[in-house]
């Protein structure tokens, strides 16, 4: 019944079946990677999908109103988590090597300062400053803690009416 647009196909075509998704990941992979916003073009060129095309991980594209909803109750398929590459901090698990992970120790060591300093800088406009090796080409983005509501849910429930709870982003 569910289908969704994804990197594997990258087109605006909704295809994908959860079970074919599955199929296609990786041995190490453990999660179902996904990335939810307004539009195809919006999740097709998020910078968040970056280090994800680099490993060759698929991502699921959700785009429809629904979808939102969905990854609120839809939480696991075939004891594989379902995963926000646009919440928290980014845990690829198997995916990523040793090495990566002493590069994103030794970058935040090296980084401290400049941390404290953007994020003094910004105050209360933003929960935390990290550093993080998920980009290549755009400088920052912004992702949500990990339990908090995503930035394309909160602007649904605005338009809906309903009162959203506030969430600062993460830079």
């Amino acid at each position: 019944v569910l289908r969704f647009a994804s990197t594997h196909t990258d087109t605006e075509a909704q295809e994908v079946a959860l079970a074919d998704y599955v199929s296609r990941m990786k041995p190490e992979q453990e999660k179902i990677y996904y990335v939810t916003a307004e539009t195809f073009a919006a999740t097709k060129n998020s910078p968040h999908l970056e280090v994800f095309r680099k490993k060759g991980v698929e991502v699921l594209l959700m785009y429809d109103r629904v979808d939102e909803w969905v990854t609120q109750h839809l939480l696991d398929f075939e004891d594989k988590k379902l995963q926000s590459v646009a919440k928290g901090r980014l845990d690829l698990g198997k995916l990523e090597d040793e090495g990566e992970k002493i590069a994103q120790a030794k970058e935040e060591s090296d980084s401290k300062l400049l941390l404290e300093r953007i994020k003094k800088t910004l105050g209360d406009a933003v929960k935390d400053v990290r550093v993080t090796l998920r980009l290549t080409d755009p400088p920052a983005c912004l992702v949500v803690d990990e339990h908090d509501i995503g930035a394309n849910f909160q602007r649904l429930l605005k338009a809906a009416g309903q009162n959203v709870p506030t969430s600062k982003p993460i830079l």
